[in-house]
C-alpha cells in the first residue's frame, strides 16, 4: 500500500466516522456512566495513539515540543506504524448520552480528531516538507488533548485522562538569585540540563561564581581573577599560570592555597586557561587550554587524586594527572551541574570530543571522533552532549555519535 492510498484511507476512515456520528439520531435519557465508559474507552484508544507518536515517556508535556525532541534525539517514530491508532480515534457507534454539554464537546473533539487526521496524513505524503508537517501534527495533538479534556469535564471526570504517558521533561523554574538590584551577570555558560553556571557582580562586592540548579538554592563561591573554583565544591579550585596549574583548597575570599602545582606546557611561558573543574579535590576532573605563541592551541582533560602506590605522588597527598593535550583550531565547552562536563574541538577540518565527569582516580574519559567539521556552540542533556556544526547538530553520548540537518538553527539551551 502505497503512501497516497494510506493517506486517503486514514482522512476517510475519520471522517467517515465523523459523519456517522453527527448524523445518527439522538436517544433519550441523560446517562452519566454510560457517558463516562464511552470516554474510557476512547481515551485507551488516544493513548496507544500518543504512545506510538510520542513514545511511551514523551520528552515534554506539549505534544509539539515531545515530537521535535523524538526527531532531535533520532528516535523518531515510523510514522506509517500508527495509522491504525489514528484510524481507531473515531467516536464510532456508541449510543448518545441524552447529555448537551457532553455531546457539543463530542462534536468539537470529532473536528480535532479530523483535523489530527489530515497532519498525520500530510507527514505521510512524500515530496512535502517534513518538518512543517510535523509541527503541524503536534499543534493537532495539543488541540486534541485540550477538546479531550473539556469533554471529560462535561461528563464530571477528572480533566486527565488516566494512563496517559507523563512527560519526562520537567517544567521550567524560575530561580531567584537573590543579588541587590545593581547586580549584573557578566559571564555565563550556555544553560544545560543540570542547571547553569555563572559570574555575578554587584556593586561594592567582589565577584561571584553561582550553580544554578532547579529544585536548589543557588550556590554561590567567590571569585578571583584567574581562580576557576570546583562546579561541584566550591571549597577547591586551580589557577593556570604560565604554563603550569596551581590546585589547591580555596579559602573564604576564593584565594588559592596551593597544595600540588603541575606543569602543563613546554616551554612553561605559554598562556593557558583553565576551562571548568568538577568533583572534588581528591578525585576531580578539570579541562583546560594552552595558548603556545604562534602555534596552534591545546586542549585536554586531566584529573586530580590522592598519591598512593601507583602515582608519582606521597600517599595521601593531592597529584595532577595532566591527561592527553589535543591540538585545537577552534574548541568549546559545556558544564552540566553538579558534576558533568563536555570538551569539543575542531582541528583541520574534524571533530572530537569528551564527555568528563569525576570517577575512579587515574581513569581517562574517551576522546570520541565525531566527524568531519567545525565546532560551535554546545549543552548538554541528560545522557548526550550537543554540539553546533555548521548547519547540524552533532550528538554524542560519550562513544557514539550522530548528527541532525537543521539548518538556520540557534542553539540556546539543553
Amino acid at each position: 500500500m502505497n503512501r497516497l492510498l494510506m493517506t486517503i484511507l486514514v482522512i476517510g476512515a475519520v471522517i467517515g466516522g465523523g459523519v456517522y456520528y453527527v448524523l445518527r439520531t439522538r436517544g433519550p435519557g441523560r446517562n452519566y456512566d454510560a457517558a463516562k465508559a464511552e470516554i474510557e474507552r476512547w481515551d485507551e484508544r488516544a493513548n496507544t495513539m500518543r504512545a506510538c507518536l510520542l513514545g511511551t515517556t514523551p520528552a515534554s508535556p506539549i505534544a509539539a515540543e515531545a515530537l521535535a525532541i523524538r526527531e532531535l534525539t533520532n528516535t523518531s517514530p515510523e510514522f506509517k506504524n500508527c495509522t491504525p491508532s489514528i484510524s481507531a480515534l473515531s467516536r464510532g457507534d456508541a449510543p448518545d448520552t441524552g447529555i448537551k454539554e457532553v455531546e457539543d464537546e463530542w462534536k468539537t473533539l470529532t473536528k480535532a480528531v479530523t483535523r489530527l487526521a489530515s497532519s498525520f496524513a500530510r507527514v505521510l505524503v512524500p515530496g512535502g516538507t517534513k518538518q512543517q508537517a510535523i509541527d503541524e501534527l503536534g499543534d493537532a495533538l495539543d488541540t486534541l488533548d485540550v477538546a479531550n479534556s473539556n469533554l471529560r469535564q462535561a461528563a464530571t471526570m477528572d480533566p486527565e485522562a488516566s494512563g496517559k504517558a507523563k512527560p519526562s521533561l520537567a517544567k521550567a523554574e524560575l530561580i531567584m538569585i537573590g543579588t541587590s538590584k545593581r547586580a549584573k551577570l557578566s559571564a555565563w555558560l550556555r544553560p544545560s540540563a543540570g542547571g547553569m553556571v555563572a559570574l555575578v557582580e554587584g556593586a561594592g562586592r567582589p565577584m561571584q561564581q553561582l550553580v544554578l540548579v532547579p529544585g536548589q538554592p543557588p550556590k554561590r563561591t567567590p571569585f578571583q581573577p584567574g581562580v576557576r573554583p570546583s562546579v561541584t565544591n566550591g571549597k577547591w579550585g586551580m589557577k593556570a599560570v604560565k604554563g603550569k596549574l596551581e590546585i589547591g583548597t580555596l579559602t573564604i575570599l576564593g584565594e588559592l592555597e596551593v597544595k600540588v602545582d603541575s606543569s602543563i606546557s613546554d616551554p612553561p611561558i605559554a598562556d593557558s586557561q583553565v576551562l571548568f573543574a568538577l568533583g572534588e579535590l581528591t578525585n576531580g576532573t578539570i579541562a583546560y587550554v594552552v595558548e603556545p605563541a604562534g602555534k596552534p592551541s591545546v586542549v585536554a582533560v586531566g584529573r586530580t587524586g590522592l598519591g598512593g602506590i601507583v602515582e608519582a605522588a606521597l600517599p595521601g597527598t593531592p597529584y595532577f594527572d595532566a591527561g592527553s593535550p589535543e591540538p585545537a583550531d577552534l574548541y568549546s565547552f559545556a558544564v552540566s551541574p553538579p558534576e558533568r562536563g563536555m570538551l569539543t574541538w575542531s582541528h583541520h577540518g574534524k571533530l572530537r570530543g569528551i564527555l568528563a565527569r569525576p570517577g575512579t582516580p587515574r581513569s581517562t574519559p574517551a576522546k570520541v571522533s565525531l566527524g568531519a567539521g567545525d565546532v560551535g556552540q554546545s549543552c548538554l542533556t541528560a545522557t548526550y552532549g550537543w554540539i553546533e556544526s555548521g548547519d547540524q547538530l552533532v550528538a554524542f553520548d560519550g562513544s557514539v555519535a550522530s548528527r541532525i540537518e537543521m539548518p538556520d538553527h540557534e542553539m540556546i539551551a539543553c
